[in-house]
């Protein structure tokens, strides 16, 4: 425990040291642009396994890459996909935090709920919450820190936990997400590359990944209550809880009783909207739920669900009396994001220019091709694909743009060794979720950073990767050994299909 505080200790001081972030990403654009002008004049180039065609290095210092650096500088700002998300859900979710709903209802739920509950609880929302997107970022892992700093604990303990399981437990869930079918949808173009016929069910890796939610969760409460509260509880004192419990009074539990009946009011108009057959927030030409207007709107839903509860106990409390004081709320709760809308503009260039100069899928393609070189065991191979896929993790956020470039590499190999295609789409699914919480190139990365600073007005990206280094280093060897049993046990991996 105390190598493990030592190096943490480390990593947060080396990143104390490190530039600001804004100045971070500037400088990791600049080295981009000289890479990819190297790896160009020295003629990088690999073969897309999926159609043969030559994949080359782009220099960005050529007239070429010169006009996109000037002319998309400004698109990359506008179009980075989580801004815009994460402004349009902090005006319903910062509304009601400055009407003082988050605070009420989480002092309640801080003071009902048993204490040791909590850790274990927060992680295992925040692994099912990928059925809905976006939501674990930008909703529980800021609420998780204002929930715990209500139970007097370290509120960093609460960001970080909620961050193992939004992040770390991305791929495991008890239902459907959105990528389950896109994930089977590339894996089943990759194997007809061999065999025509062959069908990849969303279900494919569904009975081991329900699984893993149990797991996951009790992996982070360990390193949650083992390994990172002692460290947090020695440099942060904890808070008196009952401080928290300052707006209990009349006005804030009518302000209550109004936002539960206008959030029963919005969840009733919702279910009417969703559950019906022939429903509009459903897909109009399926009927599904999981790809549906409802699904592409679920940060509307999210505003909506903060945004008329806010409203309802702002004015039921009396908090909002004055004219235009909602309006006031959400522009103080905007203000708070502007270090995000700072930093998101240098991230957005250095993702863009990354993705650009082709150095990403470049560096994908040759691990892939290194390791199909080295003819290992089939175990020891998808193990070993396992951990090129959190590597590559660190470079390339998308999951679904790292397993198009690798699934047409490693279905069809491990086929011809005898290794089902939703067996390697389960490996490299582990491996694509255990490093997503210490990759700072994650574009949700700089959301959390803005989090844990509302708490620790100091806090660094190596303060966080601190905090979510000892998550990662657990979960890829619990995940990994997992795998390995269920495969010796041969229990099935999903309906009809066999580990």
């Amino acid at each position: 425990m105390k190598l493990l505080d030592r190096s943490m200790d480390r990593l947060e001081k080396l990143g104390a040291r490190l530039p600001e972030l804004p100045t971070l990403f500037l400088l990791l654009s600049l080295l981009v642009i000289m890479v990819s002008a190297l790896a160009a004049a020295y003629g990088w180039q690999e073969v897309h396994p999926q159609d043969g065609r030559l994949v080359s290095a782009r220099s960005l210092l050529s007239g070429d890459g010169l006009r996109l650096i000037f002319s998309q500088a400004v698109r990359n700002y506008a179009t980075f996909p989580p801004l815009f998300t994460v402004l349009v859900a902090t005006l319903g979710v910062g509304l009601a935090d400055e009407s003082g709903l988050l605070r009420a209802l989480l002092s309640r739920l801080a003071m009902a709920a048993p204490l040791w509950l909590l850790t274990p609880t927060v992680i295992f929302l925040g692994v099912i919450s990928s059925v809905a997107s976006v939501a674990g970022y930008v909703v529980l892992v800021p609420l998780a820190g204002l929930l715990f700093a209500a139970a007097g604990r370290p509120p960093q303990l609460g960001i970080a936990a909620a961050f193992s399981g939004v992040s770390g437990g991305f791929a495991s869930n008890l239902v459907l997400s959105t990528q389950d079918p896109m994930l089977a949808g590339l894996t089943q173009q990759a194997a007809q590359l061999l065999d025509p016929a062959y069908l990849v069910s969303p279900l494919a890796n569904y009975y081991f990944m329900a699984a893993s939610v149990f797991l996951l969760t009790l992996g982070g409460w360990w390193v949650s209550e083992k390994l990172i509260a002692p460290r947090l509880e020695r440099q942060y004192p904890p808070a008196d809880s009952a401080a928290a419990m300052e707006n209990d009074d009349p006005a804030s539990r009518r302000g209550l009783r109004w936002a539960g009946l206008a959030l029963l009011g919005f969840l009733a108009a919702m279910l009417a909207l969703a559950v019906p057959e022939n429903a509009p927030l459903r897909d109009p030409q399926t009927g599904s739920l999981l790809a549906s207007p409802l699904m592409d709107g679920v940060v509307l839903v999210i505003l909506l669900g903060f945004l008329i509860p806010g409203l309802a106990f702002g004015y039921g409390s009396g908090r909002f009396a004055g004219k235009g004081a909602a309006y006031q709320a959400m522009t103080r709760a905007i203000a708070r994001m502007a270090p995000y809308m700072v930093l998101v503009f240098f991230v957005a260039q250095f993702l863009a220019l990354f993705n650009a100069s082709r150095l990403g899928t470049l560096l994908a393609l040759s691990g892939a091709s290194w390791l199909q070189s080295l003819a290992l065991p089939n175990s020891l191979l998808l193990v070993a694909m396992v951990l090129l896929s959190a590597l590559i993790n660190l470079l390339i956020g998308s999951t679904g743009a790292k397993w198009a470039i690798m699934a047409p590499v490693f279905v069809p190999m491990f086929m011809l060794l005898g290794i089902r295609p939703e067996l390697t789409q389960l490996g490299y699914r582990i491996g694509d979720s255990v490093t997503h919480m210490i990759a700072p190139l994650m574009v949700y990365y700089p959301m959390v950073l803005n989090a844990l600073r509302r708490h620790q007005p100091d806090a660094n990206v190596g303060s966080l990767l601190a905090l979510m280094l000892p998550y990662s280093l657990c979960y890829l060897p619990l995940w990994l050994g997992f795998m390995l049993l269920w495969l010796q046990l041969g229990l099935p991996l999903g309906p009809g299909v066999a580990g």
